[in-house]
């Protein structure tokens, strides 16, 4: 009897570690495509309103998409203000809403380690298929900023003046996916240098070679295409 009651023991624990080796995480949904736009507006274009205008614009470019398949993130740090990271979300009545997927205080958005964690962040969230990503603030070509003043993208007045040489922007690019497109909406993006230096970051870059009106793209236009085209 009790070699019996010790051989239905073994036999419990053996179906008890079955079972466990059986259970299998639940597999991470990914959508079609993930877009992130990464706007740096503490700076003359934010104090002018275009990014609030602009993340009005991506709404409405919003409503004409399916919704379903793709994510739209927006990484916003405004004029003299907290920054956050928000994912623009269509209901089946086809409004669109903010969803805040992280609050940030107020920082530097131009920082090699500011920009890494808010990848991390984006697109581990929201792991896809295919992604691209969008440069939003100012921007002045492919020259080292201060020797001379030139060859960085964004810039963040919020404690100072900081700006994002472009060797450092890819230094930031290495915690991303591999993107099938970057847009610079900002001005001097678009040259070889630029290119040359982000060759390994994506398929696809989009910009102006020269300025561009403050108000920048229209995102009412460019989102459906950044979503579903490429």
């Amino acid at each position: 009897m009790k070699k019996i009651k010790i051989l239905s023991v073994f036999v419990c624990l053996a179906f008890w570690f079955v079972s466990c080796q059986n259970e299998e995480e639940p597999e991470k949904s990914y959508s079609a495509r993930t877009v992130l736009v990464y706007i740096a507006g503490d700076n003359s274009l934010g104090q002018a309103g275009f990014d609030s205008e602009d993340v009005e614009e991506m709404i409405r470019g919003m409503k004409n998409t399916d919704g379903t398949e793709n994510d739209l993130l927006v990484y916003w740090a405004g004029y003299h203000g907290d920054a956050h990271l928000i994912r623009l979300v269509k209901n089946e009545k086809g409004e669109v809403r903010q969803e805040t997927v992280m609050d940030y205080g107020n920082q530097n958005s131009v920082s090699v380690d500011v920009m890494k964690d808010v990848f991390r962040t984006a697109f581990s969230n929201y792991p896809a298929k295919s992604y691209g990503i969008v440069f939003w603030s100012h921007g002045d070509g492919w020259r080292f900023y201060k020797n001379p003043s030139t060859r960085w993208w964004g810039q963040d007045a919020s404690d100072g003046d900081y700006r994002m040489n472009i060797p450092d922007l890819h230094e930031a690019l290495s915690a991303a996916p591999h993107f099938d497109f970057i847009l610079f909406d900002a001005c001097y993006m678009q040259s070889v240098e630029v290119v040359y230096q982000l060759r390994d970051c994506a398929d696809y870059f989009i910009g102006s070679p020269t300025e561009i009106p403050g108000p920048g793209a229209p995102y009412e236009e460019v989102v459906p295409a950044l979503l579903c085209g490429l």
